[in-house]
């Protein structure tokens, strides 16, 4: 892999920006700084747009205007993109100062540019509340090369943020050699909107761009049916839930059907708040003619709740789901880690029998927004690999996978249906094969859940309540802070049954689920917590608790129990589907023998210098 050269992010300029203007200028109230750094992004995005624009920029430079001088240009070249009251409140030397940073930017990026300086200026928690989370670069390019262009087109995003995908489109237009889009956005962020008409200048030829700040979800304000292509990734979130009864009433997915009755959608009671999301995507669907696509990034909620299967029978009688990938839950860190997918659906016709899915395991970046490893190495970036094999009838990064009858959508869960015969063992290949749901109803394995003692109970006695945090290395940690008195233990000692041998497995949280350990005699006397699984071998001439453990490592076990989770926001869960899970069963002598006789030695021997170590050491004392 090539090593990149370290070089500064958009993120890092900007927060330069930020504190050079908060040391250097009279303005040091936070909306303040950013007010000024938006007029500045805005103005300077819009003078580098043309050769008239770049000599007014020249001239400030050069010291022969003044910054103000720059602010009339742009409102005369551009009187959509600022107001008549908006002036720089900070000097010209600091101004020009200001400008050579920018200097340091891709103009083609510009609206990526926008989307950095808010992802590090404006901070995760008012971007939260408001549920933006702007989509990154190389996710926009993806999508926007896997859809159809042609001369003529018209493009929408209703949702456009500072303009990632309509820029991305332009770009994209220009490299086809496609002369005639038409290309419109949305937003109700008015500085949003106003970065995408900056951004929309220098990447195409609209001179002035059909980008409004509006209300998007208001569909009086729109003409439907009248787009060839939505390219979008609306704000999400319960938190902002849309409670409005004049736009509710416009909506079809605002009244909900009564449970089980998902085929009368439109019917049923109006709901009296719902998910921008989902009114999104029935705005989508309908600003579309005829034959038009939709590519929409969406929480995994929506691919994998049983609350949104109304939803997906709403699509269904509107036309086609063409494609679905599944996205890392790196895709939009460090900004947030709530898990999306990407949903690409043809307006009318029937649906087809075979959905396209694939599975993006890394994206380009890791979770703190790094594009290279410890080794210096490019993080590989699947969104790319997946876009260049899309329409590919050989490829193996896409699988045609069949519509599920429980209406979960989630795409590496289809996937992993799809190719559960394909599932590669490894050392136990060979081996029988049954899942836990088989071994359960042939009374070889019992699973029952933990219980929750409640915050108040920590640390009022030693005995300890083991959470997920707790399992590590398959082994179980205990922290005395978190311990339980014994009237707690006795109390849901008699639910939890808890033996030798038994398999606690973790089932619900953020990263930890499918880690697993083993309980001995040592540490039989402890309380488990909800998120873990009390898996217990009902005959061990069966099912070995040690093989058993050893299973839970395998690697296809392990893809398998990814493939299982679903996320809701940023909470995973395998719990519904655990019964699912397949694994080999290896009691029996084979190649896989000495390898668990090994593991199981090792676990035996730590498992004693541990009690041995406990006996030696002294009570902890708090510090």
């Amino acid at each position: 892999m090539p090593t990149l050269p370290l070089k500064e992010s958009p993120g890092e300029i900007f927060k330069r920006i930020y504190y050079r203007l908060y040391s250097n200028s009279e303005v040091i109230r936070a909306e303040s700084i950013l007010a000024n750094i938006s007029l500045l992004l805005v103005v300077y995005f819009d003078l580098i747009s043309d050769k008239e624009g770049k000599k007014t920029l020249s001239k400030f430079l050069e010291g022969e205007i003044q910054g103000n001088d720059l602010l009339k240009n742009v409102k005369e070249r551009s009187p959509d993109l600022l107001q008549e009251d908006d002036v720089f409140a900070i000097g010209d030397d600091l101004l020009r100062g200001l400008l050579d940073d920018l200097d340091k930017l891709d103009p083609d990026s510009s609206s990526h540019v926008f989307g950095e300086a808010f992802q590090a200026l404006i901070g995760p928690r008012l971007r939260g509340d408001k549920g933006q989370f702007f989509t990154p670069r190389a996710l926009i390019q993806s999508i926007v090369s896997m859809c159809e262009f042609k001369d003529g087109f018209k493009i929408v995003d209703p949702a456009c943020g500072t303009g990632g995908f309509l820029t991305e489109a332009a770009l994209y237009a220009k490299k086809m050699n496609i002369k005639s889009l038409q290309i419109s956005g949305s937003d109700k962020d008015k500085d949003l909107a106003k970065f995408a008409m900056a951004s929309m200048r220098i990447v195409s030829d609209q001179k002035m761009p059909d980008i409004h700040s509006r209300n998007s979800l208001n569909i009086e304000e729109w003409t439907l049916g009248s787009y060839d292509l939505v390219l979008t990734n609306p704000p999400f979130g319960a938190k902002i839930g849309i409670d409005d009864p004049t736009i509710l009433n416009q909506y079809d997915l605002a009244h909900i059907p009564a449970e089980g009755d998902v085929a009368k959608i439109g019917n049923g009671r109006k709901a009296i708040s719902q998910d921008p999301q989902i009114l999104f995507i029935e705005l989508c669907v309908r600003l579309l003619r005829e034959g038009g696509t939709m590519a929409i990034v969406l929480p995994e909620g929506v691919f994998g709740n049983k609350q949104s299967a109304f939803v997906w029978k709403w699509l269904e009688k509107q036309g086609s789901i063409e494609a679905l990938i599944d996205c890392p839950r790196t895709t939009f860190q460090p900004g947030t880690d709530t898990k999306t997918n990407v949903l690409f659906f043809k307006k009318g016709g029937k649906q087809s029998k075979k959905i396209k899915v694939a599975v993006a395991t890394q994206c380009g970046h890791d979770r703190r927004g790094r594009v290279q490893n410890a080794a210096g190495d490019a993080i590989r970036d699947d969104f790319a690999i997946l876009a260049k094999s899309f329409r590919s009838p050989k490829s193996s990064d896409w699988t045609d996978s069949e519509i599920p009858s429980d209406l979960y959508f989630v795409p590496r869960y289809m996937r992993l249906k799809s190719n559960m015969k394909n599932l590669d063992f490894g050392i136990a290949q060979g081996c029988e094969l049954i899942s836990f749901g088989d071994l359960v109803s042939q009374q070889l394995l019992s699973i029952n859940k933990g219980h929750e003692v409640g915050s108040e109970a920590y640390g009022s006695g030693d005995i300890p309540f083991v959470r997920t945090s707790d399992i590590t290395n398959f082994e179980i940690r205990s922290d005395s802070a978190n311990g339980v008195s014994q009237d707690i233990y006795e109390l849901y000692a008699k639910q939890q049954k808890l033996s030798e041998g038994d398999v606690l497995l973790v089932v619900d949280g953020r990263y930890r689920i499918g880690a697993a350990a083993i309980l001995t005699n040592r540490n039989l006397r402890i309380v488990a917590q909800s998120h873990l699984r009390i898996v217990k071998s009902l005959n061990h001439e069966v099912i070995d608790p040690y093989s058993l453990l050893f299973a839970l490592t395998l690697p296809a076990v392990r893809e398998q129990m990814r493939d299982l989770v679903f996320v809701q926001s940023t909470l995973g869960t395998v719990a519904p589907r655990l019964k699912e899970l397949v694994i080999p069963l290896m009691t029996k002598k084979g190649n896989w023998t000495p390898a668990i006789s090994r593991f199981k030695e090792v676990l035996i021997e730590r498992d004693l210098l541990l009690a041995r170590l406990a006996n030696e050491t002294t009570t902890e004392v708090e510090l």
